[in-house]
């Protein structure tokens, strides 16, 4: 089990220098973080199962561990090379696109959808940006909108696109 705990690593330290060596912004989702941790435990663990291996006490307490940063992780995004005000004002544009009004106070922007709102949390954290979702809206239009504004910034990963690649003039 150590082994699948240290190829995790190197496999965080790599995202690590992929984000950032870029120059565009990047978006670090912690909800992909703690889908993607999930399985990582979920594949380790059945694979020492499946070979007969056994877990001690440490392995399984770590476990816990990892994954409960993961589900803390979960409501946040780090937009990795973009300051606040350029974060507040990508959000206010995307709101805008999907004529749903926005207030901007200081460090907040507040999103309304049909039924409800959202409620980010812009924080400054060094070369980056933390977006904290404290209130989310249940409404499609909330889905909508937090995929558009994931949409204007990089991912860690590159985007898989299945079919032929698109014709360039």
């Amino acid at each position: 089990m150590l082994g699948w705990a240290a190829a995790y690593v190197v496999l965080v330290a790599a995202a690590f220098v992929v984000v950032l060596a870029r120059r565009e912004p990047t978006v670090v989702r912690g909800d992909y973080v703690f889908l993607l941790t999930a399985l990582y435990v979920l594949v380790a663990a059945g694979v020492t199962t499946l070979r007969g291996g056994r877990f001690s006490l440490g392995v399984l307490a770590a476990s816990v561990v990892v994954l409960l940063a993961g589900w803390l992780l979960r409501s946040r995004w780090w937009v990795v090379g973009a300051g606040p005000d350029v974060v507040a004002a990508t959000i206010e544009e995307c709101a805008s696109r999907l004529c749903a009004p926005s207030e901007r106070g200081t460090g907040e922007c507040r999103v309304t959808v049909p039924g409800g709102a959202l409620h980010l949390r812009i924080v400054p954290a060094g070369r980056s940006t933390m977006i904290v979702f404290v209130a989310d809206a249940k409404h499609r239009k909330a889905h909508l909108f937090r995929r558009l504004l994931a949409k204007q910034y990089r991912a860690v990963t590159p985007t898989i696109r299945l079919g032929p690649s698109p014709q360039r003039d």
